[in-house]
């Protein structure tokens, strides 16, 4: 991961991906899916934390953390 995607436009996308709709084209299985759901709670934090940077600026991390646990294991 370079860094070049501020990390809530990151996990957006991913929870996007995370869809019912996505079952079908993942050839990987249920598991991936449902991690791609589980940004969903970060994004929902971010956007409720609007006037708070601090929470922002954690949820970041959490979203980073996530995000490298999920490319090690299906990257």
């Amino acid at each position: 991961m370079d860094g070049k995607v501020p990390p809530i436009d990151g996990a957006s996308e991913i929870a996007n991906l995370g869809t019912a709709d996505c079952y079908d084209f993942l050839q990987e299985g249920v598991d991936a899916v449902d991690e791609m759901a589980g940004f969903t709670p970060l994004v929902d934090d971010w956007e409720l934390r609007q006037d708070d940077s601090a929470a922002r600026l954690v949820i970041s991390e959490e979203i980073k953390e996530a995000a490298a646990a999920f490319w090690k294991k299906h990257g």
